[in-house]
């Protein structure tokens, strides 16, 4: 069986359910392969005639304590350039997206992954500056570099993806597929976990 996780590197929920997986629960993933696909999410939420929740000020301001709680629960950092700095959300991750491919043709995707995800959201790196892309691509050993992220097949494989998710009912990310079963969110992996346990959620 396996999981499919469409996410964006700009995503602070993307970012928890990084966690989730890959360390505060990992052993509930343990049995399945677990698919991440990077995805534009604006690209999602224009082709949907939406926006970030971070544009508007009342969700802003709410998102910042819901995720500030999930980080302290899951006891992982959660320190974002704050807004009014370079890289605030919603930040543009499209070079760091599109430089996960090339990591994961080289198998360096999961190292890739710690590195953006940990840069943005535990250091406050801004990850839509080119500089900073390529400082991260370098320490990780990334094949060509952040010079790799202009190729054109790499750009059309961000863009197959953005389309495939948009396609697939994702209103937005992290979004996860398991056995034709669509769950969007950080809190929904509590269904994908009971459904790979061959349990139940309770209300």
């Amino acid at each position: 069986m396996a999981v499919t996780v469409y996410f964006d590197y700009g995503s602070p929920y993307a970012y928890l359910a990084w966690q989730r997986i890959t360390h505060v629960h990992a052993d509930r993933y343990r049995a399945v392969e677990v698919a991440w696909k990077p995805v534009s999410a604006g690209h999602i939420f224009k082709a949907d005639h939406t926006a970030p929740n971070v544009t508007m000020p009342n969700q802003r301001r709410y998102l910042l304590e819901d995720v500030q709680r999930w980080a302290d629960a899951y006891g992982v950092p959660f320190a974002p350039p704050p807004f009014g700095t370079p890289g605030e959300m919603p930040v543009n991750a499209i070079q760091a997206l599109r430089l996960h491919f090339v990591a994961a043709d080289a198998g360096l995707a999961g190292a890739w992954m710690q590195a953006v995800f940990l840069g943005y959201f535990r250091d406050g790196l801004d990850i839509s500056d080119a500089g900073v892309v390529a400082r991260l691509a370098s320490a990780v050993g990334l094949p060509g570099g952040v010079a790799a992220a202009a190729a054109p097949g790499v750009k059309q494989r961000l863009i197959a993806n953005t389309e495939e998710a948009y396609a697939a009912g994702a209103p937005g990310v992290p979004y996860t597929v398991l056995d034709g079963e669509n769950y969007w969110g950080n809190d929904r992996l509590a269904w994908v976990e009971a459904r790979l346990a061959g349990g139940a959620v309770t209300a």
